[in-house]
């Protein structure tokens, strides 16, 4: 009876956190187009376009999700608190935050 106690448990659990996502909270983007690539490289400096070197899932309100290898244009090194760690970026769909 302890082993079915604690699956439910589990569940309950994994069912509580699908609820706290946040009022806005989207889907993954869609991939990237060779047209949004060719408007980040031409709106922006070189020294602030990098590629994804992995894929990003939104986690907060105001994150936005990206694939691996998409091209960004940084427009902030910090998010609104300050944090260094939580950049803001444009993939040329969407601006949003990424760690």
């Amino acid at each position: 009876a302890g082993e079915t106690q604690r699956v439910m448990e589990r569940r309950n659990s994994s069912e509580e956190r699908s609820k706290k996502r946040p009022p806005g909270f989207m889907p993954p983007a869609p991939p990237q187009t060779q047209d949004h690539r060719t408007k980040l490289l031409s709106t922006h400096s070189p020294e602030k376009v990098f590629q994804a070197k992995r894929k990003f899932n939104a986690a907060q309100e105001l994150d936005t999700s990206l694939h691996e290898g998409e091209i960004v244009a940084v427009i902030e090194k910090q998010d609104p608190m300050g944090s260094t760690s939580r950049w803001l970026v444009d993939n040329g769909v969407t601006q949003g935050y990424v760690y």
